[in-house]
């Protein structure tokens, strides 16, 4: 019988090649870019994988898009992603591994929500992707103000403090 090792943060880096994301303090790779482009020469499709860790730098910032953007679990710890609705309210969802108790493989955030996610307290490692149709345009995104957001979500204070950098 093989027990199967659990993989270091620097094996998945390796692997895929990981590498900072712009605006935002997790690695990551394309790893689909779609040839077919839409009538605003958009890519019609894209995918990356990422890689949030315990380090309190290492989270996906508050922000929104103006396409759904699909999440996908993959492997390590959960993801606490925190969703800021148009209407005020927020959601907290987890991805992970738990399916039964509750934890989402994938979750769909709708167009101009705001999100933003962290590791669930206590884990090591979280891979992740993101997928999007029409394709991710940098031009369509952006970075949330914990100033203005605090605001308008402030039962949400502490946590959107912690998943912005301005």
């Amino acid at each position: 019988m093989s027990s199967k090792k659990r993989l270091s943060v620097d094996e998945l880096i390796a692997h895929w090649n990981l590498e900072p994301m712009g605006a935002e303090n997790v690695l990551f790779t394309q790893s689909y870019l779609s040839d077919q482009q839409d009538e605003n020469g958009n890519p019609q499709y894209t995918a990356i994988i990422a890689l949030i860790t315990n380090h309190s730098d290492s989270f996906s910032d508050m922000h929104r898009l103006v396409n759904d953007e699909l999440w996908h679990f993959y492997l390590g710890d959960a993801i606490e992603l925190l969703l800021l609705l148009p209407n005020g309210s927020s959601e907290l969802v987890i991805l992970g591994q738990e399916i039964l108790a509750g934890e989402k493989l994938q979750f769909l955030v709708p167009a101009g929500v705001w999100m933003g996610a962290r590791l669930k307290s206590g884990g090591e490692y979280a891979v992740f992707g993101n997928t999007m149709s029409p394709g991710f345009m940098q031009k369509d995104f952006e970075i949330g103000s914990a100033k203005e957001l605090k605001a308008a979500w402030p039962q949400q204070a502490d946590m959107i403090d912690s998943l912005t950098r301005q």
